[in-house]
């Protein structure tokens, strides 16, 4: 389930306090890279595509798909390539 050794063990060795649940609880990285970026001066607009990628280490406190929201100003729009 992608738990490291320490939190193996801190899961083994559990006696119910919540400081130790923090301590091996599931934690996640989100990078991103920048696929596209432009500017189209007729328009005034910028426009980017942008690909985020969520690592987990152990388990998250919820079973749930991994979900990311970015916003700016008005005249946001999104372009799902899902």
């Amino acid at each position: 389930m992608g738990y490291n050794q320490q939190q193996i063990n801190l899961i083994r060795q559990y006696d119910g306090s919540q400081d130790i649940i923090a301590l091996f609880s599931g934690s996640v990285t989100i990078t991103n890279k920048i696929e596209n970026y432009k500017y189209n001066s007729s328009t005034k607009q910028t426009s980017a595509d942008i690909a985020f990628t969520f690592t987990w280490n152990g388990t998250s406190a919820y079973n749930h798909k991994d979900v990311l929201a970015v916003a700016w100003s008005e005249g946001l729009y999104t372009n799902s390539k899902i």
